[in-house]
């Protein structure tokens, strides 16, 4: 009687989610995801395998340290409650991929007000006192702001005396280009890259923080797409670090494809019409250039490909792209690679915007790259909602429990 009451309350906590989308994501006049349709994809292709060469040669792309320059901590709005911490930012390893508002990496450094870590300070590191351990914070979509991952970095910084970097991903916030509607991003090469760079900032700011602090045990983590690129900064982190470092990763309600986004509820997120219609003209130029006899009206007389074909491809490019398999196969199949050193894997059970398929997926490809007995994967109840309402909990808890197995 109680696991059907369980079920119940699940399914319940799941119908959030429809709910959701129909007051957040309604009307007919919101910006969509693509608007501008595919964009450049032979291009985003070379920059995939550049980036997966260097996760699997493990050479780092950039050395972070070069490049990286810091704020004013006494102007941050963020110190307060016993945390101190201070804007930093450095250029992308992907920044030549980039619009120019996208091209540095911004984050937020915050350590205890009392443990005396100051790293924006021009001092030797001898003179500071290292952190007992770093959490990096990404964001899910849509999470342009701090404030959010602030909360849930105050407790532990509290309690366990952990620092604590919070990213902000391109194409949002401070890096978002003028001529974009809020965080939807409008082309799909774009997308790609957005993901593409997050992922490699983080594993390039995870190993700054272990050349710095050798040995520190590190954590990455992130709710949603968060979860996903923490995946994959981790793994990227672990190759280009010493055989020495710490990595745990905490995807908390996470996907190992992209792909997600066109087969679930956010779906009805993506200008479908303008994919087609980009689709569409591509074929009809391609048509006209290999034979010069064809009007340039056949463009506009060339039949749209079904809705469905047109998500089909998408799903199809983002899963061939961007699939976190991709990188894990040919990194376990040279058997000499260094395993993340805990997995704290969170999935939701009626989850309508993620579903659980993809969360189980990316459990498994972790198990693959962790250490035997520090990978472990719950399932709550509820959906992306609830998620999303107990990340304070939820999140905070699977974080604790993979530095546990670090620290």
């Amino acid at each position: 009687m109680m696991q059907f009451l369980t079920q119940l309350w699940s399914i319940a906590l799941g119908m959030l989610d429809q709910l959701f989308i129909l007051t957040k994501l309604g009307g007919s006049r919101r910006p969509l995801f693509f608007s501008k349709g595919w964009g450049d994809i032979a291009e985003l292709l070379k920059v995939v395998q550049r980036v997966e060469k260097s996760a699997i040669d493990g050479i780092p792309l950039v050395d972070a340290a070069t490049t990286m320059t810091w704020g004013t901590a006494a102007a941050d709005e963020f110190t307060r409650d016993g945390i101190i911490s201070c804007p930093g930012s450095f250029e992308s390893p992907i920044a030549a991929d980039l619009p120019p508002e996208a091209q540095r990496c911004h984050f937020r450094f915050c350590a205890p007000a009392q443990s005396g870590i100051c790293v924006w300070e021009q001092k030797p590191d001898r003179d500071q006192p290292r952190p007992t351990a770093v959490l990096l914070l990404l964001p899910a979509t849509g999470e342009q702001g701090s404030s959010g991952r602030f909360k849930l970095a105050t407790p532990l910084a509290k309690e366990y005396g952990w620092c604590t970097i919070i990213v902000t991903a391109p194409f949002y916030g401070s890096r978002k280009p003028k001529s974009q509607r809020l965080h939807h991003v409008d082309r799909v090469d774009s997308f790609c890259y957005q993901s593409l760079a997050i992922m490699t900032e983080a594993a390039a700011l995870l190993s700054w923080c272990d050349a710095r602090w050798p040995g520190v045990p590190l954590c990455v983590s992130g709710f949603s797409w968060g979860a996903a690129m923490s995946s994959c900064s981790g793994i990227i982190a672990s190759q280009w670090m010493r055989e020495s470092a710490r990595v745990a990763v905490v995807p908390y309600v996470g996907s190992a494809t992209p792909a997600v986004i066109a087969d679930g509820l956010l779906a009805s997120d993506i200008d479908w019409t303008a994919l087609q219609r980009a689709w569409q003209d591509e074929k009809a130029i391609e048509k006209s250039k290999a034979d010069s006899s064809v009007p340039k009206c056949v463009q506009a007389e060339t039949r749209a490909e079904p809705i469905d074909a047109t998500r089909q491809r998408l799903i199809t490019l983002l899963a061939d792209s961007l699939h976190l398999r991709s990188w894990q196969q040919p990194i376990v199949a040279l058997g000499t690679y260094n395993k993340l050193a805990a997995v704290q894997a969170v999935s939701m059970r009626h989850d309508a915007i993620l579903l659980p398929r993809y969360a189980d997926e990316l459990s498994q490809i972790l198990r693959a790259l962790c250490v035997t007995d520090r990978h472990e994967h719950r399932t709550y109840c509820g959906g992306h909602v609830s998620a999303f309402l107990r990340r304070g909990t939820l999140q905070r808890d699977a974080i604790v429990r993979a530095m546990a197995a670090v620290c």
